[in-house]
């Protein structure tokens, strides 16, 4: 223990004798343990990757000790330290990158700051505009997530070509499209997918491009209901051997193939990622959903029950499998999860639009009159939806 509290004084007095100072001793040490949190992790040793973590994360902290100032990319390292250690804690993570443009706000438009700084601040807003979407987006804060929008605007302003930066807007993007369709509000999207497309035209290079930006295309494809060439993308994002996060990229391959019909393909894809995950309810809810309309009704009751109890909050999965029972008429389980759907979100008026046909399906004419009527009253005026829903309340 000694010999290190040496060696450690030792390297410390060197580094500042060498111009980086007490700050930039302590981020090297921050980076050190880092990649030695990346090690650990890659050997499966949890508990040291979790303790070389938690070192990187105060080494950086103790850095703004010395100075504030002088390394802007401090400040993210230390939100992306912290969101790894506490990835539902979003918020404070985002106070992090909070700090530093608040530090360094001042520089953003100075005439006399070097490019590299510029690049290092607005990595701060993009790392701001990240953390502030995850903080926001559920529940949905429309401020927030307008705030959000602006941090990864500013950025962009400075460094419109990173692909991360396009990246990140187009992920905020894309939810308020998804949350639109949940809505019944497909008007508002070819605006949303005007922006998008200017996004990856600016943020895509032909010469060098971005696993995140082809993951981002792959997406914006599923949202316009163009699964087969979705499919292709997210193949090709898959096959990549860059280091990234193939989560998403999965899940919405999953998703894609259960929207073709293409069942055991999707069933590869869930179970592939639940090997790495057993308890990945994502991928749990994907496969039940493309069990039972592989028609393995028995695997499927397995799922369904583990992401039921796990997950009682998950309204978009029991909404689909509530879907899927009612087309295979079983009116009175349908009924059951689209009930809890509706229950967790009463404002979506694709559920209570979905309750009125299954309660139709059971030849309960006045309780589907009651559902088709609030779907009409909560759809934007004008939707798809309304008209369906008023055209379903007079057929009856």
């Amino acid at each position: 223990m000694q010999r290190f509290i040496l060696l450690s004084i030792i390297l410390l007095t060197s580094l500042s004798l060498q111009g980086c100072g007490l700050a930039g001793a302590f981020i090297w040490f921050g980076d050190r343990n880092f990649n030695h949190y990346e090690i650990a992790r890659a050997n499966g040793d949890t508990e040291g990757a979790r303790d070389a973590l938690r070192r990187s994360h105060g080494s950086y902290k103790d850095s703004l000790t010395y100075d504030e100032l002088r390394y802007p990319r401090v400040y993210v390292r230390l939100a992306e330290t912290h969101f790894i250690l506490e990835p539902d804690a979003p918020k404070k993570a985002m106070n992090f990158a909070a700090r530093g443009v608040a530090m360094l706000k001042g520089e953003f438009n100075s005439p006399d700051t070097n490019f590299d700084r510029i690049s290092e601040i607005a990595d701060i807003y993009a790392c701001l505009g990240r953390f502030a979407y995850l903080s926001y987006r559920d529940p949905w804060d429309q401020e927030k997530i307008h705030e959000a929008k602006d941090h990864y605007a500013a950025a962009l302003a400075k460094r419109g070509g990173n692909p991360a930066y396009n990246a990140g807007l187009i992920s905020i993007l894309l939810h308020e499209v998804e949350r639109n369709k949940l809505a019944a509000a497909e008007h508002l999207n070819p605006l949303l997918f005007s922006r998008i497309e200017e996004l990856l035209e600016n943020g895509t290079s032909t010469e060098n491009p971005s696993v995140l930006m082809q993951e981002a295309r792959g997406i914006y494809l599923f949202f316009k209901d163009e699964y087969a060439e979705a499919i292709q993308q997210f193949t090709r994002v898959l096959e990549s051997d860059s280091d990234f996060d193939r989560h998403r990229t999965s899940l919405f391959l999953c998703r894609s193939f259960i929207n073709v019909q293409r069942y055991p393909d999707a069933l590869a894809v869930a179970s592939g990622m639940l090997e790495a995950d057993p308890e990945d309810y994502d991928f749990l809810a994907e496969r039940a959903i493309a069990s039972w309309r592989n028609g393995n009704t028995s695997a499927a009751n397995l799922d369904i029950d583990v992401v039921e109890k796990a997950r009682p909050e998950f309204h978009q999965f029991f909404y689909r499998i509530g879907v899927a029972f009612s087309e295979s008429n079983l009116a009175p389980r349908a009924e059951l999860y689209l009930l809890k759907a509706y229950r967790l979100n009463p404002e979506i008026g694709v559920y209570a639009f979905a309750l009125g046909k299954n309660y139709l399906l059971k030849g309960e004419k006045l309780q589907a009159k009651q559902f088709f009527i609030k779907a009409a009253e909560l759809a934007p005026p004008g939707s798809g939806l309304e008209k369906e829903a008023r055209l379903s309340i007079s057929n009856l």
